[in-house]
């Protein structure tokens, strides 16, 4: 049994809040996607639909989960050569292409609830209508 020292806790500890962080952001992009997939149903029913709530949903979804894979891979990694004595820091660079990833989807997935929204202002201004008056 080798000698345990505070480094290799500190890391351990680094390595455990890092997997945590990037599973916490897998849940809250899944959260997102189930707000998308209710506002889809929900707008089915009041007449006022997006095109693109279902397809957002979509891809949160799909984000989420890969988020959630490349941080468990991530993890189980980092561990295993903290135990083998090897170096792990910046050493994952799927976890970097997957990270950009879900940033441009995030990025179009915002960008389109936008535009979107301001065209709905354009065809349903809020504010005083001719029917109050």
């Amino acid at each position: 049994m080798s000698e345990l020292k505070a480094s290799d806790c500190r890391d351990g500890c680094a390595i455990e809040r890092n997997f945590l962080s990037q599973f916490r952001l897998g849940l809250l992009l899944g959260l997102l996607s189930l707000s998308f997939g209710l506002h889809t149903r929900l707008a089915q029913k009041s007449g006022h639909e997006h095109d693109y709530d279902l397809a957002s949903a979509v891809m949160l979804v799909v984000a989420a989960i890969l988020l959630m894979l490349v941080s468990v891979r991530t993890f189980l990694n980092n561990t295993h050569r903290l135990v083998s004595g090897r170096g792990f820091m910046g050493l994952d660079r799927t976890f970097n292409a997957v990270y950009l990833f879900i940033c441009t989807i995030i990025f179009v997935v915002v960008v389109i609830s936008i535009v979107d929204d301001a065209e709905d202002q354009v065809e349903h201004p809020k504010g005083i209508s001719l029917q109050s008056l």
